[in-house]
């Protein structure tokens, strides 16, 4: 009998969210697993790639600092005009770009000169439009690139392409840009454009699946896709479920999987490459995995039992004891954005 008969299972929040976009993440997830530069992306940490588009908000000192240097505020007052000024900040920079990634906007430009990087990324004369594109592609790329592999525009307008192909994300828009004549926005024909001689530059703005986008904010694509890479090796799996103990106490589970006689217990951790994951974070997952190995060992006293924490980030150098056990797997950073095959092979041999 397999384990997801007997055991007593509900879905959480984000495992609905799950089943609900089920044809889109399993798009997605095919794709992770045959190609790279998918597979960076998507276990890439948003909230960087955020972070990196998005300038942060001045805050209350700095706009007091800058009044007192105009020298035409008294001191006194510019603490309190500061604090205005602060709260009248209420609409994010993200909402007024053109391309944003909190929104799922995702631009290409072509041609894009990578020397020229830090040069165009100072100069506020390109445009509103371009800019935005701009700053969009770079924090893609230098994001993307944390995990140590090059990744180039090229490479990124492929991976746009393949899950433009999937469904996975839209082509919204096509705009040609002429720094001389203006915007050219291009649909079907492109008749239009033989009006300016000039050399032009041209962009485009991908869509990504609302559904996707939250499970990425939510950190969770990287459980979904551990999970899909199990199933494509005859795992059967389910992911974001919590299990009853049989205390009556309900534990949730990013991953757990089933083959033969052989149950996986599995934690993920999407972080930012040069995250650590703590001897105290990797000892509360591994608590949460021995909790449930519990409950299965108990209704399935002939399975063996493995207990596996993956992330996209590095475990802490205290945890060497845990490393060393048998049961035990730890998947970090390089692992996992290596082709599937790669560490499906250790789970299986142990």
């Amino acid at each position: 009998m397999s384990i997801f008969e007997k055991l007593e299972l509900r879905d959480t929040d984000i495992g609905k969210l799950l089943k609900d976009n089920n044809q889109w993440f399993e798009a997605l997830f095919d794709l992770m697993c045959t190609s790279d530069s998918v597979r960076l992306l998507f276990l890439s940490n948003l909230d960087m790639i955020q972070r990196k588009e998005e300038p942060p908000r001045p805050t209350v000192t700095e706009i007091e600092g800058i009044l007192m240097r105009e020298g035409t505020t008294e001191q006194s007052k510019a603490e309190k005009i500061a604090k205005e000024i602060a709260k009248t900040i209420s609409v994010s920079i993200a909402e007024r770009r053109v391309v944003s990634i909190r929104s799922g906007n995702f631009g290409l430009i072509e041609p894009f000169d990578m020397s020229k990087i830090k040069l165009e990324n100072s100069i506020p004369s390109l445009g509103h439009v371009y800019g935005s594109y701009f700053s969009n592609l770079v924090s893609v790329l230098e994001t993307v690139g944390d995990f140590g592999k090059t990744i180039t525009p090229a490479d990124l307008l492929n991976a746009y392409r393949e899950c433009e192909r999937a469904g996975v994300m839209t082509s919204l828009e096509k705009i040609f840009l002429c720094k001389r004549c203006g915007f050219f926005k291009c649909e079907e024909n492109t008749s239009s454009l033989d009006t300016c001689p000039h050399e032009k530059i041209r962009l485009e703005l991908f869509q990504l699946k609302s559904g996707i986008l939250e499970a990425w904010k939510r950190g969770v694509i990287l459980c979904g896709y551990f999970a899909h890479a199990l199933k494509q090796d005859k795992w059967k799996t389910l992911t974001e479920v919590e299990v009853q103990s049989t205390g009556d106490m309900w534990h949730q589970i990013d991953v757990i999987a089933e083959k033969e006689d052989s149950v996986l217990l599995c934690e993920c951790k999407q972080l930012h490459p040069a995250n650590v994951l703590s001897k105290e974070e990797v000892m509360k997952a591994l608590g949460i995995l021995e909790d449930l190995e519990k409950t299965v060992q108990e209704k399935f006293p002939k399975k063996e039992i493995r207990k596996a924490i993956v992330t996209t980030g590095v475990f802490a150098k205290e945890i060497r004891g845990i490393r060393a056990r048998k049961d035990m797997l730890l998947i970090d950073r390089n692992d996992i954005i290596m082709e599937p095959k790669s560490w499906r092979e250790r789970i299986w041999r142990g």
